[in-house]
């Protein structure tokens, strides 16, 4: 028997080996100088940062040992601050006050401006503009908080004096806008707005790190009108979890782009390949277009044809809902068609259709199969008409036209 096979016990099956040497040294690893070099270094910057934070605690609280003992006021509920005098008479009321209360202001004016540009950042713009508005927050979160604070000092509180000013003298009864010795010369507001705007950067990349990690079944389910709708896509939504990507694309384009029965394409179902989808290709189109919907990529190439059911949800989103749900109710039948289709075949995507015939106000009605015809009867009937036109070469004389979703 060669170096290369290993037969363990029991079985008598040879397990083939390509380094006989590490079957002889099982659970040994090979660590290299390099990572000894790196992991020593990392653990003895660990432990001189602690001895370094441990040194200087000790070295205040020896030299506030005494004024501490012979302090003479209460240390947390007086507000006089004087360390100086002969007994020292200090507290810590007032820096505990201002600190906390800034600290809340500065949260309630931070974290809704910084959920509302995260969710603006992962949920609505996207592309080149998303990645630069996230690269500038995320230079803003790395700046040292001393720097904001000298901000704060040298140009916020003097900009912010003459409205403090005014704000002490006819608010000043209330404490948020009166003067204190911690923020002198602005107010506890002043001081929070530098807080807020010191914390906003940090806040905003971390929420917005948070909402573009949340799986995106979960959006669409938390956005489900109703609680039976959610439960009527979990199924859907547990099957796009829990299945590879690979093998969701797939099923995808064997269910729809290799099957005409089950084709996304609307008209296809209603017109088959004859002129009038064609006619009606070009109705939704300009329906598209009449409300400065573009069915287009980035580069103005058409993504797909007007009647690809995406597309024409994707349209309904961005229209007022009772135009929405009468579009949607033009389409019903077809859509019914499709869900009746995938339900025979035990389809978890069914459930959309299903969702969808809900949606509508106009209850489907049953649709005969589209007219089909071989290749020699299509190629007679492509052409001119009987008005010598092409029925996609119509000219568009301003008027609206009605899209038609049956035949």
């Amino acid at each position: 028997m060669s170096n290369d096979k290993h037969t363990p016990p029991g079985n008598g099956k040879p397990v083939l080996s390509t380094a006989p040497d590490v079957l002889a040294g099982r659970g040994r690893r090979t660590v290299h100088l390099g990572d000894l070099l790196f992991g020593g270094s990392a653990r003895a910057s660990s432990l001189i940062i602690v001895v370094v934070v441990l040194i200087i605690g000790a070295f205040l609280l020896g030299n506030a040992w005494q004024p501490l003992l012979d302090n003479t006021a209460n240390f947390f509920a007086s507000t006089t601050f004087d360390a100086s005098s002969r007994p020292p008479h200090f507290g810590v009321a007032a820096l505990l006050w201002t600190t906390v209360l800034s600290s809340l202001i500065a949260l309630l004016i931070a974290v809704p401006v910084a959920v509302g540009i995260a969710l603006l950042l992962t949920q609505y713009v996207g592309g080149r503009v998303s990645r630069w508005i996230g690269f500038v927050i995320d230079l803003l979160a790395a700046v040292p908080s001393v720097i904001f604070g000298l901000w704060g000092i040298k140009v916020l509180g003097p900009a912010l004096q003459p409205v403090a000013h005014w704000i002490q003298a006819h608010l000043g009864w209330f404490p948020l806008f009166g003067s204190t010795q911690v923020t002198s010369p602005g107010t506890v507001f002043t001081a929070s707005l530098v807080l807020a705007l010191m914390i906003l950067p940090i806040i905003t990349a971390v929420t917005r790190d948070v909402f573009s990690q949340t799986p995106r079944e979960q959006i669409e389910a938390a956005l489900a009108p109703t609680p039976r709708i959610r439960a009527q896509l979990g199924p859907l939504l547990e099957h796009l979890r829990t299945t590879k990507l690979i093998r969701l694309q797939e099923e995808y384009v064997a269910e729809f782009d290799r099957s005409r029965r089950q084709s996304l394409y609307l008209f296809e179902h209603i017109h088959g390949e004859s002129r009038e989808r064609g006619d009606a290709l070009l109705d939704l189109l300009r329906e598209y277009q009449r409300h400065g919907f573009e069915p287009c990529d980035e580069a103005g190439s058409p993504r797909e044809t007007p009647d690809y059911l995406p597309l024409f949800l994707e349209f309904l989103a961005q229209r007022p809902p009772e135009e929405a749900a009468r579009l949607l109710g033009d389409a019903v039948n077809v859509i019914a068609l499709l869900g009746g289709r995938l339900a025979e075949r035990e389809n978890p995507y069914a459930a959309v259709f299903t969702v969808l015939q809900e949606m509508s106000p106009v209850k489907a009605q049953p649709m005969e199969d589209a007219p089909a015809r071989d290749m020699d009867t299509l190629l007679d009937t492509i052409g001119p008409g009987n008005d010598g036109s092409e029925p996609l070469l119509k000219p568009d004389n301003g008027m609206v036209q009605t899209v038609k979703f049956y035949r």
